[in-house]
This record gives C-alpha cells, sequence and structure tokens, in this order.
C-alpha cells in the first residue's frame, strides 16, 4: 500500500511538473553591493534596437535584456543605463532579430508565431529581504515584491545598490498568447485550445514525443508542428 502511494505521488509530482511551464533562478544580493555588478544580460551586449510605440512613431536606441530585474534597459544619450519609463506605450521592440512586447506588466519574447497565435516566454523578478536569525541563519521577510526599486538606493548618476540583504527570485514561463489577447501557460491543454482542430494529432505527438513544457526547443518544435 505504502509502494502504491508513493508510485502514485511520484506520477502526480512528475505530471504537475510537466504541466507548468515554469522555472526558478535564486540568488542573495549583499547589501552594499551594486545593481550592476550582479546583473546578467540575454544578449552579449548592447545592440540596435527599434521600439515601435502604440502612437505609430518609432525609437531607436542601443538596448539589452537585464535578466536579473527583468526589465528592458537602453543606453541614453548621456550614457546612462535606463529603463522604459512607461512601457505601456510600447507596441513591440525589435533586438538582435527578437521581439519583445508588453503586456500585464511584463515584457514578452516572441519564441514562435503562427497567425493570431504566439509562444512568448514571460520573465518575472521578485524580491525578499533577508535577516539574519538568532542560529547565524537566513530568514526571509515578507512575501516577494515585483520591483527592484524598493530595495536599490541611487548612490549616483549611473549606480543602484541595495540597501539591504535582497533574495531576488527570477521566474521564467513559457505562454501561449492566442488573438484574443488570453495568455496561457504552455500545456497540453493550452496547445490543443490555441490549435483546435489539431487536437488529436497533438495528442499523438505527446504519445510520440518526450515534451517538456520548460524547455524551449521543445516548446518551438511542437508549435512548429502544430502550426504546419
Amino acid at each position: 500500500m505504502k509502494k502504491h502511494f508513493q508510485l502514485i505521488a511520484f506520477i502526480t509530482f512528475y505530471f504537475c511538473s510537466s504541466c507548468f511551464a515554469q522555472t526558478s533562478e535564486k540568488k542573495t544580493v549583499k547589501a552594499g553591493e551594486s545593481l550592476s555588478s550582479i546583473s546578467y544580460y540575454l544578449f552579449p551586449r548592447f545592440s540596435d534596437a527599434i521600439v515601435k510605440l502604440k502612437d505609430g512613431n518609432t525609437l531607436k536606441s542601443k538596448m539589452n535584456f537585464n535578466l536579473t530585474i527583468c526589465q528592458l534597459e537602453f543606453i541614453s544619450p548621456q550614457g546612462d543605463t535606463l529603463v522604459i519609463a512607461e512601457p505601456s506605450t510600447v507596441d513591440s521592440i525589435y533586438i538582435n532579430n527578437e521581439v519583445f512586447f508588453f503586456a500585464n506588466n511584463v515584457y514578452y519574447q516572441v519564441v514562435a508565431a503562427t497567425g493570431a497565435v504566439k509562444l512568448a516566454v514571460e520573465r518575472t523578478a521578485s524580491y525578499i529581504p533577508v535577516k539574519i536569525g538568532a542560529l547565524g541563519l537566513p530568514n526571509h521577510v515578507g512575501s516577494g515584491i515585483e520591483t527592484y526599486k524598493n530595495f536599490f538606493l541611487y548612490t549616483g548618476l549611473k549606480t543602484l545598490v541595495a540597501s539591504e540583504d535582497i533574495e531576488i527570485t527570477v521566474r521564467t514561463t513559457y505562454v501561449l498568447v492566442t488573438g484574443n489577447a488570453q495568455f496561457n501557460r504552455a500545456n497540453k491543454n493550452s496547445f490543443m485550445k490555441a490549435f483546435p482542430a489539431n487536437e488529436q494529432k497533438i495528442k499523438t505527438y505527446l504519445k510520440q514525443n518526450r515534451v517538456s513544457f520548460d524547455k524551449v526547443d521543445d516548446l518551438e518544435k511542437l508549435f512548429l508542428f502544430c502550426s504546419a
């Protein structure tokens, strides 16, 4: 009976893990560390980017995606590294043949698209203060806060410094975006919903191919199969 229960628990855990297309990464920033010293980026360098605004205007700048705070950054004429002040005014951003758009207070990177359906990656960051307890062990105080501005202070024109020890959690989630602006985590059900005419083909594909819904290569192959 115990073995039977353990098997069910394992299957349930594996099923749930494969259904949710999300991974997370954590790092602790010490008080006094600068944001620039712990930041890492999606692209190896800031590259020429085109920003298309919803009002029809177009802007150009050197840009990159900061994977620590999950924000698109640009280089100002004065050489400062800044984030977009009003991302809700942005329609789309093109960098290094990649396309980004802003929705639900998050930047999405398009992985693949066909017609009215997009496969996109959503990256979000949350921040929790870390205090050292009586036994010298770290204690997390409060729940995750979704803006780095609560914990980083300006110490000059270009430098943001952590005001206290912080644990940063970056979550990566793969989603399917349909033409009616619905965002659903990438899994078996959302693929069949996005491509209803291929429902049986999708079921067969998933039986014949091992698909991890938190791996971009697997998702892209499945997406291309559905859109063929």
